[in-house]
């Protein structure tokens, strides 16, 4: 017997023990459920940051998804992005609690002018 048989026997006696125990409820993973809930005011800020270009008729129900999440600290910012289809105008209204967590802004101008990025 050479060591690579050697060594494949010995992982597959281990992989072997291992799926046995855990069948058998000996080892277990812990989950989800076994840990302790992060409090709020511990998690970082999260800032979401989307950029729109001529998407009026869909940025305001994007921005409302984003302003829907759970996470309880966090700020969603909207880059129009020289829209020529009021895109800017549609962003939501905000309100019940968010108005601090939204704002919109205008894609970056360089001095002759013309934008310094444009999506597609």
């Amino acid at each position: 017997m050479n060591f690579a048989t050697i060594g494949v026997a010995a992982a597959a006696l281990f992989w072997l023990e291992t799926g046995i125990a855990a069948r058998l409820g000996r080892r277990r993973v812990p989950g989800l459920e076994d840990l302790e809930p992060i409090r709020d005011e511990s998690l970082p800020t999260l800032t979401i940051v989307a950029a729109a270009k001529d998407e009026a008729p869909r940025v305001e129900e994007a921005a409302r998804s984003l302003l829907r999440q759970d996470y309880p600290n966090s700020a969603v910012i909207v880059v129009d992005d020289r829209s020529s289809d009021g895109t800017s105008r549609r962003f939501p209204k905000t309100g019940s609690g968010s108005a601090t967590r939204s704002r919109k802004a205008r894609g970056p101008q360089t001095r002759n002018g013309s934008s310094s990025w444009t999506g597609t």
